[in-house]
Formats: structure tokens, sequence, C-alpha cells
């Protein structure tokens, strides 16, 4: 039976063997390649890291990899996804010997600035949109950056890990994504999910909403930076909202 407990998260200085794997569901963007190229030089011993290059459904590729992390006797597997860039502090993950962590990724939404974790209560999802640089208990995660201990991937009740949740016309549900989903499960079975926002890794199309948002800022004002998001700069939300086409075009 998988130890649900977390314990402290305190770094251990162990040098576990790691399965990290980098979901690309279509071409590398340079700068991840970039990054990725630097990380590898600087990982520590026992991280096996390359990309994977997924040509099935999401939820398919995010299983195969930790299969094949389970089938080759790694202690933990770290994803990351092909448009989130990872510091170096992605290293730190397996050492606070957790069973389930994620890093954190502000994210562009629609436009709107929010996270990959989410906090919940009786009824509804809400965005993490504060933190400090102490990990947190969450509701759920995105995958953008996650570490998996073993006795998740070993855990049968779980299975499989990553699935899309649908509805009655097999539509995948507002938050029915693979990764929020794998979440849910796990916390039914004891798990806990810990958000460690000292890990956090640049999504792509954020860094583009946040140059197209510097456009508009007025001569005296400094424009948003990725860490001043919906809670902590509440004004972003009505002034600036953008379609995705605009982004991409101007960014």
């Amino acid at each position: 039976m998988p130890t649900h407990g977390s314990g402290d998260g305190a770094l251990t200085g162990s040098t576990p063997r790691v399965y990290w794997r980098i979901l690309n569901q279509g071409s590398i963007p340079t700068q991840v390649a970039q990054a990725v190229h630097h990380l590898r030089q600087h990982a520590p011993p026992g991280w096996d890291i390359d990309f994977y290059n997924n040509p099935y459904a999401v939820p398919q590729g995010r299983n195969n990899i930790c299969r094949a992390a389970y089938e080759g006797d790694y202690e933990f597997v770290v994803m990351t996804d092909h448009d989130v860039i990872p510091g170096l502090e992605l290293f730190t993950l397996p050492q606070r010997n957790l069973p389930i962590v994620a890093g954190l990724v502000p994210l562009a939404l629609d436009g709107f600035l929010t996270t990959n974790a989410y906090r919940t209560d009786s009824e509804n999802f809400y965005s993490i949109t504060e933190w400090t640089h102490e990990r947190m208990e969450v509701a759920a995660v995105g995958a953008g950056i996650l570490c998996l201990r073993r006795d998740v991937l070993e855990d049968t009740r779980l299975h499989p890990l990553f699935e899309f949740e649908l509805d009655s016309w097999g539509c995948v549900k507002e938050l029915g994504g693979e990764d929020v989903n794998f979440c849910l499960k796990a916390r039914r079975q004891g798990y806990e999910i810990i958000l460690d926002p000292t890990v956090q890794g640049e999504h792509l199309r954020t860094a583009m909403l946040l140059k197209t948002l510097s456009r508009y800022c007025g001569d005296n004002e400094a424009p948003p930076t990725r860490f001043e998001i919906g809670l902590n700069r509440p004004d972003l939300a009505g002034r600036f909202t953008f379609n995705e086409s605009e982004i991409l075009n101007h960014g």
C-alpha cells in the first residue's frame, strides 16, 4: 500500500533516480529546447532527461511516461509541458520526497492571468493567485510541472492515472482535464496535492501576453510582471482582456 503521508517536505540531500520527460505535442519551441539543454548540463546524478514526442491524446502520453518510469524502476517521474520553461529549482522537487508535488506556472487563459493550481470550497474551484515561498496543500494542479513518487505509480486504485472526465455527451467537463481529474482521484484515496511555489516555470503564452500588456501601460506605469496576477493586481482583470490572436500576433 502507498504511504500517503507527505512528511515535512524538507530537502533530503539524496540523489534519487528521476525520469523527466517533456511532453511534446508538436514542434519544440526554441526557448524550451535551449532551456532543457542548459538544465541537462546542471542535472544531478540519476536524472534521465529527454523529450517525449506524443502521437496520442495528452492523457495517454502522460500515462506512457509514467509507465516507462515504473518499468525503468525510477523513484520519481517528473513531467513538464513543451510550452513551459522550468528553472534549476526543478531539481529540488524529488528531493522533497513528496508523493505528489507540482511547481507553480502562471498562465494566460482567455486573456486573463491565472495559475496552474486550484483551491476549492464546497461548490467551486478557484485559481490560486496569491502565494508565498511556503509549500501549500491545494485541491488540484495542472501538470505543467509535476513530480510523482513511485508509490503513486504503483497504486492501482488510481489507474489509469490520467484520463479526461466526460459528461453524458462524451465531452470533457469544465475542469475535467486529465491533470485535475488525477488530483481529485488521488485526494479521494488520501493523497495530498502539494504546490511548491519556489519551483516556477515560465509559460510561453503567458510571456507573450505580458509583453502585449506592456504596450498598453502608461508612460509612468511599469508593465505587470508574471508574479502580479489575479488578486495581487485586481486592476488587470478589468483593464486587460485580449483574444488569443491579438496576443500571438502582437506578442
